[in-house]
């Protein structure tokens, strides 16, 4: 009898190596790999129970790989270490090809010390051989580290000069025809609207307004109308579908858009009228929605002021008094203050809280060739009020959308969070209470996140608050984007989705288009383009969640490779502290300097909030070793 192969994407754990297949919920050991690597394309059998793969009685929840159908990824950017005449010794920047490594091939043009990009045509464990494709420059200087990244995880990080011409013509044609439009656009340039960003911040997506009425207050959100422009621009909306997020790189942006919009066109700039996708609600003076008052509309406003998140919590925490321009805008942000905080003590009484995950954030300083040279501390994110404001105000937004797009049956783009596995959170619960001077916790039947909650006040001020939350975390599902409308556990809520950021996500742009297909000018669009934008909303998910992940991919190892190398920097000793954050059967996590996360293998017990001595392991980006 012949046994069947499956085929499926293969995830990989950098760390363990150890295999996944999901939906099969299948293990596949390190031995057992075929030489795949993550997300490669393979055909797999289930391994039966026995000795081996050709000895076995029964079935198992593992597998092997039999082929590797397709590489998911062929180009590796790599630091030159050493050439020989026919090979080169390298350090790769993806962490899932360890140690020095030799390829074998004709690299002439490549000397040591530069990185490359280079094309593998045999894997591991066979013998490597590749083909230079790239120079990317020497090793260590700004622009190399950028390349190097956009090369490594296939980033588009330029707009090619043929697309931006001819799309820039239509562009001019299509504002022209929004102007002429003015019967889709309600004037609320009289409004006192402004926004509230980070100081170097460029592409102004949001904009509120809040003035008080008979029952309470008016709240305007109003957001880019980034649609009203691409919808006669395909080229730009295709690029945006592949790129699918702005990617945010210390002092560099990879934008979704081109500048032309995210930092003109569309951008809610100070001082200009632009053309906008509005929610309106009124709420009464507990901070409580009043039936029937919500409105989905397109708008023209007229941004009063640009604040900074700086400026207004030191207003808001009297630490500095602002000078307003006019007693109107005056009264628009101190009635948003009041709303804000209205909004979250009704979320408390009414037990709808969403999770208060407590987020640090360090501000790095750069020097000209982009390398960290010092860095502080910013306060935790529920503890500055403007922050605070405008996510309560565009938690409720996107509520408000995602509710309108359900009670109409319209088929979107939701954002998700699967309720917690309550023995993971159990065996969470196991694991932080072998910590020193953790009080008991009683296990759960039911999660809910005013229980979650609960425990993050409880040990709030506790000198382990960090690792604790860490690992809750962990435990967490991961949001994401799906047609599929599951609810919000995370928000708190049955109704969810990106609405209020389309410029730099291609979620919210994809929402946009469905108001406007359906709502906004729905006369404008036949009924087979309705469908057909249905029908790809599955693929578009799919490309949303892909963008997500290689976002955070590419910001978590630019960032955490900047700091890596300076506490080399700082550090000639080469002996770091680290404090235990998690435990695996491989070893355990670290935190080191509290600034950077390694792991270490090991078979040793350590307790959570040990404090180990460490040293880097060489040619390696994330490993380190104890010193005894």
């Amino acid at each position: 009898m012949v046994r069947k192969n499956y085929y499926k994407r293969i995830k990989i754990n950098r760390i363990s190596k150890v295999g996944y297949i999901p939906r099969f919920k299948l293990t596949v050991q390190p031995n057992n790999l075929g030489g795949a690597l993550n997300n490669d394309l393979v055909a797999f059998r289930v391994l039966n129970k026995g000795i081996s793969k050709h000895n076995q009685t029964g079935p198992t929840n593992e597998a092997y790989v039999t082929e590797v159908v397709k590489r998911f990824k062929t180009d590796f950017v790599v630091e030159v270490i050493e050439k020989k005449d026919k090979s080169i010794f390298v350090f790769f920047d993806d962490p899932q090809l360890g140690g020095l490594l030799e390829i074998q091939g004709v690299f002439s043009k490549a000397n040591v010390g530069e990185k490359i990009l280079v094309r593998l045509e045999s894997f591991p464990p066979e013998e490597i051989r590749g083909r230079l494709l790239k120079i990317l420059g020497k090793s260590g200087t700004g622009e190399s580290d950028f390349l190097s990244l956009v090369c490594d995880l296939s980033i588009r990080n330029q707009f090619q000069g043929e697309l931006l011409n001819t799309e820039v013509q239509r562009l001019t044609v299509r504002r022209e025809e929004v102007l002429k439009n003015k019967h889709l656009y309600e004037d609320l340039t009289s409004k006192q609207f402004f926004t509230i960003d980070g100081d170097k911040a460029k592409d102004f997506d949001d904009a509120i307004c809040v003035e008080q009425i008979d029952q309470g207050y008016r709240l305007y959100v109003a957001i880019a109308d980034v649609w009203g422009y691409l919808s006669t621009c395909p080229a730009i909306m295709e690029e945006a579908i592949h790129r699918g997020t702005s990617i945010y790189l210390l002092d560099r942006v990879i934008p979704m858009l081109p500048a032309i919009l995210s930092e003109d066109l569309c951008s809610l700039r100070e001082g200009v009228d632009r053309h906008t996708v509005s929610v309106s609600v009124d709420l009464d003076r507990k901070g409580r929605i009043i039936k029937n008052s919500e409105r989905i509309f397109a708008s023209v406003i007229h941004s009063k002021k640009r604040f900074t998140y700086n400026q207004l919590n030191d207003h808001f925490l009297e630490k500095e008094e602002m000078v307003f321009s006019t007693q109107e805008l005056k009264e628009s942000v101190v009635d948003a203050y009041e709303l804000s905080r209205l909004i979250q003590k009704r979320l408390i009484d009414e037990r709808k809280p969403s999770l208060k995950i407590v987020q640090e954030k360090n501000e790095f300083k750069t020097n000209s060739n982009e390398e960290i040279v010092g860095f502080s501390k910013e306060s935790p994110r529920d503890e500055q009020p403007a922050q605070k404001l405008i996510e309560t105000f565009m938690i409720l937004a996107n509520q408000l959308v995602a509710e309108w797009m359900t009670r109409q049956e319209i088929a979107t783009i939701y954002r998700v969070h699967k309720v917690p596995e309550t023995a993971k959170i159990n065996h969470f619960i196991e694991e932080v209470q072998e910590m020193e001077e953790i009080d008991l916790l009683e296990s759960v039947d039911q999660v809910t996140v005013q229980k979650l909650n609960s425990w993050l006040e409880r040990f709030r001020s506790h000198e382990y608050f960090k690792i604790i939350q860490g690992n809750l975390l962990q435990v967490l599902p991961k949001a994401e984007y799906s047609i599929s409308n599951i609810g919000h556990f995370g928000i708190n809520s049955s109704d969810y989705l990106h609405f209020t950021s389309p410029i730099r996500r291609l979620s919210d742009l994809l929402v946009h288009k469905t108001l406007w297909m359906y709502l906004l000018d729905r006369e404008r669009y036949p009924y087979h383009e309705r469908v057909l934008h249905s029908n790809n909303l599955e693929s578009l998910t799919y490309s949303c969640n892909l963008s997500e992940l290689r976002s955070i991919t590419a910001e978590r190892r630019f960032v955490s490779r900047k700091i890596y190398r300076y506490l080399l920097s700082i550090n000639k000793g080469s002996i770091y502290k680290g404090v235990v954050t998690s435990r695996s059967p491989w070893g355990y996590s670290v935190r080191i300097e509290g600034l950077y996360d390694g792991f270490v293998r090991s078979l040793d017990t350590k307790r959570l909030g040990e404090v180990v001595s460490l040293k880097k392991v060489d040619y390696s980006w994330e490993e380190f070793e104890e010193v005894k």
